[in-house]
């Protein structure tokens, strides 16, 4: 068992694949009771703009500071019997679970261990950077109640973990009435601080200032050795984040890229009550992983968090195509027919742009995230966006405008950014022939090689499976894992032109249908 693979999940999940490592992690469920911890730490999205400047050594050095905040955040949250949860961005949710006879201490702990991540920011107060001086700020929300945790998704594909409820919208919401520097709690934690310093915020929040005592750190038990259950962890992963984890080349992963951006939000579950959520929130996420899949995108993430329920996806990293704009417009609309499907409502936000992606956090509990300037525009398009609406940044729209019929708004104004503005939102695709140019020559299927055999709207075909994997494998032999660099750079795995590994690519494709003739 690789070890750093098992950090890419929450402990509660790592220790449920530890203890059913034979079983399906697909309809597993967990229901438990917690305190929930958000903190926002604002001030990295610049400097990830400023230093994106310096191509890959921008990239090390934003990496460097980025786990040089997160990996001792999260071995103080794990002190105090913390799990961290979820990473969004420059985000961070923890869970500290609790029982009937410890919930009083477990209050205590979660908000004694937000205390001391506010008293530790003045150490990021003034970076330095080759970029110049940064500094980082925090806001922290907490609330108590009971989660649901499930997998979703399909292992052959991508599996995702769910952390969802009333308790995170209530925690989000604390955190929103905090100021920079601030430890906001739901009035319903209050009873179970004890003896504390605290300021009405509103009525339903209080400031917290100080415990009257410090409170002694718990940790949670660390899981056992693990069996070798590599195959189920790989499964949360991007194929390709794998190989490069497992050859020990961890500094691949890590880069500012040009990507496209999707962020979906969905509505209509009841996480807290409806004992059927489980079944509908797999049957929905399971579609859209296939819809994902098909375009040959990355879904980075589904959370529930203070934008609600949602799920982002990722074209341009960490694999690319030249045409990653046109793949990321017609899987958005297939989302949206799957959602209109089964019955679930969406809107959503595409936006373009270079962004940070990479490795965030520790050793103990680690993400693949992306951050930057383009992802926040795509979020907040999404939540300007309308019930089943479109937004699309004019970025990304004047990359493939004339494919698409558009609907033209009235001017939108987004919330920080100013000038900038979405005025178009996307209706269908004018051409749903395939996609021109090498790359869909090549085919719209995963460069992992893995075949789904998977039927319906958002299938593929196992022969066309095969045929990808043939070529993947010349490929991987000659130096070149699939990745390939848009806007003319050249990607670190490779030293060949972009448009040499196109030639390349369909080179071996019709190579592939000739062999196959002869047999």
């Amino acid at each position: 068992m690789n070890p750093s693979l098992l950090s890419f999940v929450p402990q509660h999940v790592a220790a449920d694949i530890l203890a059913h490592p034979a079983e399906n992690q697909v309809g597993r469920e967990q229901r438990f009771r917690a305190i929930a911890l958000f903190a926002d730490i604002s001030g990295f999205t610049a400097m990830s703009e400023a230093l994106s400047k310096a191509g890959r050594a921008g990239a090390e050095e934003l990496t460097g500071i980025l786990n040089g905040y997160f990996a001792p955040m999260i071995e103080l949250i794990e002190s105090y019997g913390g799990i961290v949860g979820k990473f969004g961005g420059d985000a961070l949710t923890a869970l500290f679970p609790y029982t009937t006879q410890n919930r009083a201490a477990a209050a205590r702990r979660a908000i004694q261990c937000a205390l001391d991540m506010q008293a530790r920011m003045p150490r990021y107060a003034a970076i330095p950077t080759s970029a110049g001086a940064f500094s980082l700020a925090m806001r922290a929300g907490l609330a108590i109640g009971s989660v649901y945790c499930a997998s979703v998704g399909d292992p052959a594909i991508r599996l995702e973990y769910i952390i969802a409820g009333g308790l995170l919208d209530r925690c989000a919401e604390a955190e929103h009435v905090a100021r920079t520097g601030e430890v906001v709690i739901h009035i319903d934690l209050l009873p179970f601080a004890g003896e504390a310093e605290t300021v009405a915020a509103q009525p339903r929040f209080a400031r917290v200032r100080r415990l009257d005592r410090r409170v002694p750190r718990s940790p949670l038990a660390a899981p056992s050795v693990p069996p070798p259950i590599d195959g189920i962890i790989t499964a949360y992963l991007h194929p390709s984040i794998v190989q490069r984890l497992t050859a020990g080349q961890i500094g691949f992963v890590n880069e500012h890229r040009k990507v496209t951006i999707i962020f979906v939000q969905f509505s209509g579950f009841d996480y807290d009550d409806d004992p059927a959520v489980g079944a509908r929130l797999q049957s929905y996420l399971a579609e859209v992983i296939r819809c994902v899949q098909r375009y040959d995108g990355h879904l980075l993430q589904a959370d529930m968090d203070d934008k609600g329920s949602k799920y982002i996806v990722l074209f341009g990293a960490p694999v690319a195509h030249e045409n990653d704009q046109e793949r990321a417009l017609r899987c958005v609309l297939d989302l949206r027919d799957a959602a209109r499907a089964a019955g679930v409502a969406t809107r959503a936000g595409v936006n373009s742009g270079y962004v940070y992606c990479g490795q965030i956090g520790g050793p103990m509990r680690q993400a693949y995230t992306a951050m930057g300037d383009a992802v926040n525009l795509a979020a907040r398009l999404m939540q300007a966006a309308r019930s089943e609406q479109i937004l699309v940044s004019d970025f990304t729209r004047r990359a493939v405008a004339g494919r698409y019929a558009w609907e033209r708004l009235a001017p939108i104004q987004v919330k920080g950014k100013g000038q900038d503005r979405a005025d178009l939102a996307l209706r269908a695709s004018r051409h749903p022939a395939p996609l021109p140019g090498a790359a869909a020559r090549a085919g719209l299927q995963p460069a992992d090689g893995r075949t789904r055999g998977r039927s319906g709207a958002c299938g593929r075909s196992a022969s066309a499976s095969a045929r990808q994997s043939w070529a993947d494998r010349w490929d991987h032999g000659r130096g070149w894992d699939g990745q390939i660099a848009s806007g003319g750079r050249v990607d670190a795995a490779g030293s060949r032109s972009r448009a040499d590994q196109l030639e390349r690519r369909v080179r071996l494709l019709r190579q592939y249908d000739q062999l196959s003739r002869l047999a």
